[in-house]
């Protein structure tokens, strides 16, 4: 496994996978993704979307045995201070979780800078949690300006951010800029949804072609993972897994996902085969 930091939080450091245990699955198969995660490297899971999901969570972490072994990514959709405090206190959030508060556009973010909810959300760093972050909505399929200007607008109300968070694949070339200048003030981002809803792990027959071609043999899986860890800019990645089988795979991915690794014919695979899959979906109506 191999692990990145937070700027501007020193001596701390996570897997670049980040296991997603808040889906709907039953707590025998989130509990045995948990444990593969723990065993194999992984330091970070994603709890969910709201309090109810993050008490789930916290109680699987307690479960396994070894509750201090995994952090949780904590996603909370308040809109005030007390509704952040409330969230944190149900989510018996601790010193080593990341907090991401939800950010649904240009407008909140200067509502909650104003109301409050990001200081509270500052004040938690240190104490509740280890880092705050902002999740704003993105599809990772298809390119969209809001993202992008929703990111803008969150940094732009306060700098102090330790990371943010969004759907993120190789298909969203549009948000390079983006990503890179958040990246350049220490606010590094973690890739929801890397295989696009699903676009990116069955793509169209010219993707396996061109991939089949590639100097090196590698999974579609593998390719949309390294084309987002090879972006010094991204923290990690929330890595869905039907089972612990699945998990263990892409875990096997991450023990060459280094940034600035891949050379420039890879890379120009993975440009074009952004540019067939979205091709495709214009034909379909998606991505």
């Amino acid at each position: 496994m191999l692990y990145r930091h937070l700027p501007k939080i020193a001596n701390k450091v996570f897997s670049i996978i980040t296991a997603d245990i808040g889906t709907e699955a039953p707590q025998a198969a989130l509990s045995a993704v948990l444990g593969e995660a723990r065993d194999h490297g992984v330091t970070l899971a994603y709890a969910g979307v709201g309090p109810e999901k993050a008490a789930g969570a916290r109680a699987l972490l307690r479960a396994s045995g070894d509750p201090d072994g995994v952090s949780l990514l904590l996603r909370c959709a308040a809109t005030s201070a007390a509704e952040l405090r409330a969230f944190l206190d149900a989510a018996e959030s601790g010193p080593g979780d990341i907090l991401l508060v939800d950010v649904p556009g240009p407008g909140a973010a200067r509502e909650y800078r104003d109301n409050g909810l990001f200081q509270a959300a500052f004040a938690a760093r240190g104490t509740r949690v280890c880092a705050c972050g902002f999740f704003v909505p993105g599809d990772s399929s298809r390119q969209t300006p809001d993202t992008a200007l929703a990111a803008a607008a969150a940094t732009e109300a306060d700098a102090r951010w330790d990371c943010w968070a969004t759907g993120y694949s190789l298909l969203r070339e549009d948000l390079a800029g983006t990503v890179r200048a958040a990246g350049g003030e220490g606010i590094p981002i973690i890739a929801f949804d890397p295989f696009a809803g699903g676009a990116l792990e069955f793509p169209p027959a010219p993707v396996h072609e061109l991939y089949r071609e590639g100097p090196v043999p590698r999974s579609r899986e593998e390719w949309a993972l390294r084309a987002i860890w090879e972006n010094q800019d991204v923290l990690t990645v929330v890595c869905p897994a039907s089972g612990p089988a699945q998990l263990l795979g892409r875990i096997a991915f991450a023990e060459t996902g280094r940034p600035n690794s891949l050379p420039a014919r890879e890379l120009a695979i993975i440009s074009r085969a952004a540019a067939l899959v979205r091709e495709a979906g214009d034909g379909a109506g998606r991505p």
